[in-house]
């Protein structure tokens, strides 16, 4: 028996997450029947571009980790704001639909469509962790609880180079 091991790149890796995120039965149908909300992120970029948004002119972070700490929060928002980027994406019937009201976006959602939100971190037990980047708690902390009292499809896709070996 012969063996093969494919290390990838986290960048390939995203794609691959991507590929794979696109061909969820539930992404599929609300991606031509419904909604998918996207948290901006560069895992879901990939997926954004899967999807069908178009390429963007610049690279896109909207949180960074640095030996200093996080670089997260409004300054960071305004930032990739300032830079034509959108703090989230929604493809409505398959259609990008912009919007700058997130509450109304998650209040129009219903338990036929996604929410997708990459993580910061993957523990050895496969639990996410997501950075709350601003004070208010960040896109997370604004959907989650239209995500669970609507029963939102929601999906985290992560990639294993996001491994911390704690909790």
């Amino acid at each position: 028996m012969k063996h093969a091991l494919f290390c990838l790149t986290p960048v390939l890796s995203k794609k691959l997450i991507a590929k794979g995120v696109a061909v969820l039965p539930e992404v599929k149908k609300a991606l031509s029947q419904g909604k998918i909300l996207l948290g901006t992120g560069s895992t879901a970029t990939h997926i954004y571009l899967e999807l069908g948004g178009e390429i963007m002119d610049s690279a896109l972070a909207c949180g960074i980790i640095t030996a200093k700490g996080l670089c997260v929060g409004h300054g960071m928002t305004d930032f990739v704001g300032a830079h034509g980027h959108a703090k989230y994406w929604l493809f409505d019937r398959g259609r990008m639909t912009p919007s700058d009201n997130l509450e109304q976006v998650l209040i129009d959602l219903s338990a036929n469509d996604v929410f997708i939100k990459g993580a910061n971190a993957i523990d050895s037990t496969g639990q996410a962790g997501v950075l709350l980047g601003l004070e208010s708690g960040g896109t997370i902390g604004k959907a989650l609880g239209y995500i669970m009292a609507k029963g939102i499809n929601f999906l985290i896709p992560v990639g294993l180079e996001k491994t911390i070996s704690g909790s």
